[in-house]
Order: C-alpha cells, then sequence, then structure tokens
C-alpha cells in the first residue's frame, strides 16, 4: 500500500513536471512567433506593412503625420499639447532627419493635426492648434492661456536636404472659432483644389455631436481671423485625424473603428460627398493611434502611434474594401 501510494506520488510529481515544462514551452514558442511576427512587420492577417521604429525620445506624444512633398520617403511628425512648437522630419525607417522650429510660437498648445499641400508646384504644410478638451477657446480669449483662440499655422515647407535643424516663421496664422460654439477638434485637412480647410470636430457618443467645418484658405502673409462653417453632420464619434488626397477626389477619417474613406467626383463639394456611403479600411491594432495621412502613392496610408517608439505603418486601400458604411 505504502509502495502504491509512493508511485502514485512519482506519477503526479511527473505529470506536474511535464505540464509545467510544456507551459514554459507553449509560452516560448509563443513568445518567438511574437518575435518573428514583430520582426516581419505584418502578421497573417493583418492589414497593413509595418516601417521603420521611431526611435526619436523627443517624439514622445505623436498627434500629427503629413507626408513630406519635399523628401516623399519621409514624413513630418510632432507632439501634442505643451510640447516645443517643432516639427520632426522622419524617414519612413524611423530615423529623424531634422527638426524645424516654428519661430514667433512660444509652444504648442494643443497640437492636434497637421497636412501637408501643394499650390501652384510649391509645397506647403499646415499645423492645426486646434484642441479644445475645455470647450473654451474663442476669439475672444486671452492671448498665453487656454482659452488662446485656435489658429493654424502655415508656412512653405523647407528644403531640409544637408540641415539638422532649422527654424521658419509662419507665413500665415489664421485664427478662428467655431461658428456653433466652442468644440474640441483633432482633425484638420486642406484641399488645395478648392482652397479650404477642413476640420472635424471630436465628439462622445452620447451626445454625438461631431460636424464637418471649413475655414477658406488664405496664404496671405500676416494674421487673419474667421469663424468654421458648419457644413455637414457625421455619425462618427471620437475622430482623431483627417487628409485628402493630393489629387483632391479623396477624404481620410480616423476613428476607432477604422480609416473611413469618401470619394467626391467631379465639382462636387464635401458637405454633399460626406453624405454617401464610406468605405471603412481596416488598420493594424496600434496603442493610441491618433494620426493618419495619405502617402505616396493615392492608394497608400500613412499612419503612427501617440506612445514613445512606435512604428510608422504603410496601409493600402485595397480595391474590394469592406462594405460601405452609412
Amino acid at each position: 500500500m505504502r509502495k502504491t501510494t509512493e508511485t502514485t506520488r512519482t506519477d503526479s510529481t511527473n505529470r506536474l513536471l511535464w505540464g509545467t515544462l510544456g507551459t514554459i514551452l507553449l509560452a516560448w514558442t509563443i513568445h518567438s512567433m511574437a518575435d518573428e511576427t514583430v520582426a516581419s512587420g505584418k502578421p497573417a492577417d493583418m492589414p497593413g506593412t509595418q516601417l521603420g521604429t521611431v526611435r526619436d525620445y523627443r517624439i514622445s506624444d505623436s498627434s500629427g503625420i503629413a507626408l513630406s512633398l519635399r523628401q516623399p520617403d519621409a514624413v513630418w511628425l510632432h507632439n501634442d499639447s505643451g510640447s516645443p512648437a517643432w516639427l520632426f522630419l522622419v524617414g519612413l525607417d524611423g530615423t529623424t532627419r531634422a527638426v524645424l522650429k516654428l519661430s514667433g510660437v512660444s509652444r504648442a498648445l494643443d497640437w492636434e493635426d497637421m497636412a501637408s499641400f501643394q499650390i501652384d508646384g510649391r509645397p506647403w504644410l499646415a499645423v492645426g492648434d486646434i484642441g479644445d478638451n475645455s470647450h473654451e477657446r474663442t476669439l475672444q480669449g486671452k492671448e498665453k492661456t487656454s482659452s488662446m483662440p485656435c489658429r493654424v499655422y502655415i508656412f512653405p515647407e523647407p528644403d531640409m536636404a544637408g540641415t539638422t535643424e532649422r527654424q521658419i516663421e509662419p507665413q500665415t496664422t489664421i485664427r478662428f472659432e467655431f461658428e456653433d460654439g466652442p468644440r474640441n477638434c483633432e482633425s484638420i485637412a486642406v484641399d488645395a483644389e478648392r482652397r479650404e480647410i477642413l476640420l472635424i470636430s471630436k465628439s462622445k457618443p452620447e451626445p454625438l455631436n461631431c460636424g464637418l467645418y471649413r475655414i477658406p484658405l488664405t496664404l496671405e502673409p500676416g494674421s487673419t481671423t474667421c469663424q468654421a462653417q458648419r457644413i455637414a453632420d457625421l455619425n462618427i464619434p471620437y475622430v482623431t485625424a483627417m487628409d485628402v488626397s493630393p489629387d483632391g477626389r479623396h477624404l481620410v477619417v480616423l476613428a476607432p473603428e477604422g480609416a473611413m474613406l469618401w470619394e467626391r467626383s467631379g465639382d462636387e463639394s464635401w458637405d454633399t460627398a460626406v453624405k454617401k456611403p464610406c468605405r471603412l479600411i481596416k488598420l493594424p491594432p496600434r496603442p493610441n493611434g491618433e494620426t493618419i495621412c495619405f502617402g505616396r502613392t493615392p492608394s497608400e496610408l500613412l499612419i503612427h502611434s501617440e506612445q514613445k517608439y512606435q512604428p510608422l505603418w504603410s496601409v493600402l486601400i485595397p480595391d474590394n474594401p469592406a462594405p460601405p458604411t452609412p
């Protein structure tokens, strides 16, 4: 009887040992597979291709992205609120090539998005200091406080070849307020063809009050003021970025569900175009992904994440995307 008991204990110990070793082996295998997935940059069923990882420790809260029109293998990135008024030129391999500092701009009060565009063959950049979590930014707001008016800084994209740091003064500063009261906004795009700047307010699901707005695009030197006109209601909560394609035909909007893509035809206005069903494009999961822009071709999207040391992603717009979303 004692021998049987000892044998049973031995068997139980062996089963426990082999079970533990099996668990360790399984965990090691999963970890190895995860490493291979990260190395390849594209899990089997994940949309998109991982490009380089942004290693610059100064890019700690990435909130805006725009393709460089002078160096198409690079993007411009900027941080969110409270950071220096700097733009980072980052290669698609993740390496920082240069830093552009906006002179005369003390800090990024609440920089949320940016856009690159071209007019008469000349490349431009627009940076949106448009965030307003407390809903208090108006044209009557005081400078150097949280109620400072929303503004868009516009300037020619400089040639950064051969330099690692440069200062530039915004050519145009557009100070504005929303016609229907203060709105938190994290999305800006420029339609160069129609000479307008588009904005989408960020709204919680309840109550949902997401709107598409526009302000005139001006390149006149100096500062101007205007109101952002609401041109459409959108049934989309938590919009955090947008962009207009270089040909002016497509509008992409970033939301938790993925990238929503609208196409306009002929002289159709955007307030008419967004009333049509959109195409939903799946995106790879990433922590606090709040940036999107069109890439090197009309069918490419580039995305990044807020947290440090995150990869850039390239996502191709599929020929047969998910069914239209009303």
